[in-house]
Protein backbone atom coordinates (compact mmCIF):
# COMPACT_ATOMS: atom_id res chain seq x y z
CA UNK A 1 0.00 0.00 0.00
CA UNK A 2 1.18 3.31 -0.97
CA UNK A 3 1.56 5.74 1.85
CA UNK A 4 -0.07 9.10 1.57
CA UNK A 5 1.19 12.55 3.39
CA UNK A 6 -0.66 11.89 6.63
CA UNK A 7 0.34 8.47 6.66
CA UNK A 8 4.21 9.20 5.94
CA UNK A 9 4.27 11.10 9.20
CA UNK A 10 2.60 8.53 11.27
CA UNK A 11 4.96 6.00 9.79
CA UNK A 12 7.27 8.28 10.74
CA UNK A 13 6.16 9.10 15.10
CA UNK A 14 5.49 4.94 14.92
CA UNK A 15 9.47 4.48 14.06
CA UNK A 16 8.29 2.18 11.36
CA UNK A 17 9.92 4.55 8.35
CA UNK A 18 13.05 6.95 9.89
CA UNK A 19 13.92 9.59 7.76
CA UNK A 20 17.01 12.07 9.65
CA UNK A 21 16.87 14.71 9.68
CA UNK A 22 13.26 14.71 9.13
CA UNK A 23 11.38 17.80 7.78
CA UNK A 24 7.64 17.97 7.63
CA UNK A 25 7.61 20.58 4.77
CA UNK A 26 9.38 18.10 2.34
CA UNK A 27 6.31 15.82 2.27
CA UNK A 28 4.46 15.74 -0.43
CA UNK A 29 0.90 14.09 -1.44
CA UNK A 30 2.16 10.74 -1.18
CA UNK A 31 5.95 11.13 -1.56
CA UNK A 32 8.64 12.91 0.62
CA UNK A 33 11.27 14.67 -1.22
CA UNK A 34 15.19 14.00 -0.45
CA UNK A 35 17.76 16.54 -0.82
CA UNK A 36 21.54 16.35 -2.07
CA UNK A 37 23.98 15.27 0.67
CA UNK A 38 27.55 15.96 1.76
CA UNK A 39 29.45 14.51 -1.20
CA UNK A 40 29.53 13.90 -4.89
CA UNK A 41 31.74 12.79 -7.44
CA UNK A 42 31.77 12.99 -11.43
CA UNK A 43 33.80 11.90 -14.12
CA UNK A 44 34.85 14.99 -15.08
CA UNK A 45 36.48 16.20 -11.71
CA UNK A 46 37.12 12.22 -10.43
CA UNK A 47 37.63 13.61 -7.16
CA UNK A 48 35.46 13.52 -4.48
CA UNK A 49 33.95 16.75 -3.59
CA UNK A 50 32.49 18.50 -0.27
CA UNK A 51 29.21 20.06 -1.42
CA UNK A 52 28.42 21.04 1.80
CA UNK A 53 31.65 23.73 1.45
CA UNK A 54 31.77 24.26 -2.17
CA UNK A 55 27.87 24.90 -2.18
CA UNK A 56 27.19 22.86 -5.51
CA UNK A 57 28.08 20.23 -7.37
CA UNK A 58 28.24 20.79 -11.08
CA UNK A 59 27.43 18.13 -13.79
CA UNK A 60 28.79 18.63 -17.13
CA UNK A 61 27.13 18.27 -20.41
CA UNK A 62 27.34 14.23 -20.67
CA UNK A 63 29.00 13.84 -17.86
CA UNK A 64 28.34 10.85 -15.08
CA UNK A 65 28.58 11.72 -11.29
CA UNK A 66 27.02 10.15 -7.88
CA UNK A 67 25.36 11.84 -5.21
CA UNK A 68 24.36 11.22 -1.50
CA UNK A 69 21.62 12.02 -0.26
CA UNK A 70 21.87 14.15 3.13
CA UNK A 71 19.00 12.29 4.82
CA UNK A 72 19.46 8.76 6.37
CA UNK A 73 16.92 6.17 5.49
CA UNK A 74 15.83 3.29 7.48
CA UNK A 75 12.93 0.54 6.84
CA UNK A 76 11.19 -1.70 9.14
CA UNK A 77 10.67 -5.09 7.39
CA UNK A 78 7.28 -4.07 6.51
CA UNK A 79 8.01 -1.20 4.61
CA UNK A 80 9.50 -0.69 1.45
CA UNK A 81 10.55 2.34 -0.55
CA UNK A 82 11.01 3.48 -4.60
CA UNK A 83 13.08 6.53 -5.18
CA UNK A 84 12.77 8.84 -8.82
CA UNK A 85 14.60 12.02 -9.65
CA UNK A 86 12.18 14.92 -9.19
CA UNK A 87 10.64 16.36 -12.53
CA UNK A 88 12.84 20.08 -12.12
CA UNK A 89 16.10 17.56 -13.15
CA UNK A 90 14.23 15.23 -15.26
CA UNK A 91 13.42 18.46 -17.51
CA UNK A 92 16.58 19.37 -17.46
CA UNK A 93 17.98 16.31 -19.20
CA UNK A 94 19.32 14.20 -16.46
CA UNK A 95 18.45 10.98 -16.08
CA UNK A 96 18.74 8.59 -12.78
CA UNK A 97 20.79 5.28 -13.33
CA UNK A 98 20.37 4.01 -9.53
CA UNK A 99 17.42 1.02 -9.20
CA UNK A 100 14.59 2.06 -7.67
CA UNK A 101 13.49 0.05 -5.02
CA UNK A 102 14.58 0.56 -1.77
CA UNK A 103 14.49 -3.18 0.53
CA UNK A 104 13.03 -3.57 3.48
CA UNK A 105 15.47 -3.29 6.14
CA UNK A 106 17.48 -0.93 4.81
CA UNK A 107 19.73 1.79 6.90
CA UNK A 108 21.86 4.59 4.91
CA UNK A 109 22.02 6.77 2.84
CA UNK A 110 21.07 6.65 -0.48
CA UNK A 111 23.68 6.51 -3.51
CA UNK A 112 22.73 8.21 -6.57
CA UNK A 113 23.98 7.65 -10.20
CA UNK A 114 22.63 10.19 -12.56
CA UNK A 115 23.48 10.92 -16.04
CA UNK A 116 23.62 14.49 -17.65
CA UNK A 117 22.45 14.15 -21.37
CA UNK A 118 21.58 17.55 -21.81
CA UNK A 119 24.25 20.07 -23.78
CA UNK A 120 24.20 22.14 -20.61
CA UNK A 121 25.67 22.02 -17.56
CA UNK A 122 23.49 21.38 -14.48
CA UNK A 123 24.20 21.96 -10.92
CA UNK A 124 23.02 20.24 -8.11
CA UNK A 125 23.03 22.45 -4.70
CA UNK A 126 23.88 21.05 -1.26
CA UNK A 127 20.48 20.37 0.58
CA UNK A 128 18.30 21.08 -2.69
CA UNK A 129 15.57 18.42 -3.01
CA UNK A 130 16.24 16.27 -5.74
CA UNK A 131 14.66 12.80 -5.30
CA UNK A 132 11.25 12.00 -4.39
CA UNK A 133 10.70 8.65 -2.33
CA UNK A 134 7.60 6.34 -2.27
CA UNK A 135 6.63 4.41 0.68
CA UNK A 136 4.93 1.48 0.56
CA UNK A 137 3.25 -0.42 3.16
CA UNK A 138 3.59 -4.38 3.27
CA UNK A 139 0.67 -6.67 4.18
CA UNK A 140 3.02 -8.41 6.23
CA UNK A 141 7.17 -8.15 7.37
CA UNK A 142 9.45 -9.74 5.31
CA UNK A 143 11.61 -12.67 7.11
CA UNK A 144 14.38 -11.38 4.54
CA UNK A 145 15.18 -7.85 4.97
CA UNK A 146 17.93 -6.55 3.68
CA UNK A 147 21.43 -7.15 4.47
CA UNK A 148 23.04 -6.47 1.52
CA UNK A 149 26.54 -4.78 0.88
CA UNK A 150 25.25 -1.08 0.99
CA UNK A 151 23.63 -1.80 4.53
CA UNK A 152 24.61 1.14 7.24
CA UNK A 153 26.72 2.97 4.17
CA UNK A 154 27.12 6.70 5.60
CA UNK A 155 29.09 8.17 2.60
CA UNK A 156 30.55 7.17 -0.76
CA UNK A 157 32.41 4.29 -0.45
CA UNK A 158 35.72 3.30 -2.28
CA UNK A 159 34.19 1.10 -5.15
CA UNK A 160 32.12 4.33 -6.34
CA UNK A 161 35.42 6.47 -6.25
CA UNK A 162 37.86 4.19 -7.97
CA UNK A 163 35.81 3.13 -10.14
CA UNK A 164 35.52 7.27 -11.49
CA UNK A 165 38.66 8.71 -10.49
CA UNK A 166 40.82 5.46 -12.12
CA UNK A 167 38.72 5.23 -14.95
CA UNK A 168 40.86 5.50 -17.92
CA UNK A 169 38.80 6.66 -21.00
CA UNK A 170 37.25 9.86 -21.85
CA UNK A 171 34.20 11.36 -20.56
CA UNK A 172 31.29 11.59 -22.56
CA UNK A 173 31.76 15.35 -21.69
CA UNK A 174 34.53 15.14 -23.21
CA UNK A 175 33.42 13.43 -26.63
CA UNK A 176 30.95 16.20 -26.96
CA UNK A 177 33.47 18.84 -26.46
CA UNK A 178 35.71 16.87 -29.31
CA UNK A 179 32.65 16.44 -31.47
CA UNK A 180 31.65 19.96 -31.60
CA UNK A 181 34.97 21.56 -31.61
CA UNK A 182 35.18 19.13 -35.31
CA UNK A 183 32.01 20.49 -36.26
CA UNK A 184 33.36 24.17 -35.74
CA UNK A 185 36.35 22.75 -37.74
CA UNK A 186 33.83 21.48 -40.93
CA UNK A 187 32.33 25.14 -40.94
CA UNK A 188 35.60 26.55 -41.19
CA UNK A 189 36.53 24.22 -43.98
CA UNK A 190 33.15 24.32 -46.09
CA UNK A 191 33.62 28.74 -45.97
CA UNK A 192 37.02 28.57 -46.86
CA UNK A 193 36.08 25.78 -50.05
CA UNK A 194 33.22 27.90 -51.25
CA UNK A 195 35.57 30.62 -51.23
CA UNK A 196 37.89 28.78 -53.57
CA UNK A 197 35.29 27.81 -55.97
CA UNK A 198 36.70 23.62 -54.86
CA UNK A 199 33.53 22.56 -53.58
CA UNK A 200 32.69 18.48 -54.95
CA UNK A 201 36.03 17.05 -54.76
CA UNK A 202 36.99 18.46 -51.45
CA UNK A 203 34.16 18.64 -49.72
CA UNK A 204 33.74 14.75 -49.97
CA UNK A 205 37.59 14.88 -49.03
CA UNK A 206 37.29 16.43 -45.70
CA UNK A 207 33.62 15.46 -44.82
CA UNK A 208 34.91 11.80 -45.27
CA UNK A 209 38.15 12.41 -42.81
CA UNK A 210 35.80 13.92 -40.38
CA UNK A 211 33.55 11.49 -40.80
CA UNK A 212 35.87 8.74 -40.03
CA UNK A 213 37.16 10.62 -37.27
CA UNK A 214 33.96 10.64 -35.80
CA UNK A 215 33.31 7.12 -35.72
CA UNK A 216 36.52 6.53 -34.56
CA UNK A 217 36.02 8.27 -31.28
CA UNK A 218 32.77 7.03 -30.59
CA UNK A 219 34.35 3.29 -31.62
CA UNK A 220 36.98 4.14 -29.08
CA UNK A 221 34.65 5.43 -26.22
CA UNK A 222 31.93 2.57 -26.50
CA UNK A 223 34.12 -0.27 -26.54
Amino acid sequence: MLLNAQQIKEAVEAKQVQIEPYIDDQREAASYDLRVGKEGITTTEKQLVNIEERGLLSVRAGDFAVLTTDEVIELDAQHTARIGLRSKYARKGIVATTGPQIDPGFRGHLMVGIINLSPQDVSFSHHDSFLSIELHRLSSPTDRPYDGPFQGRLKLGPDEIEQITESSRMSMSRVMETLQHLAKDVAVMSASISSMKLWTPIICVGSLAVFTAIVSLLMWFFN
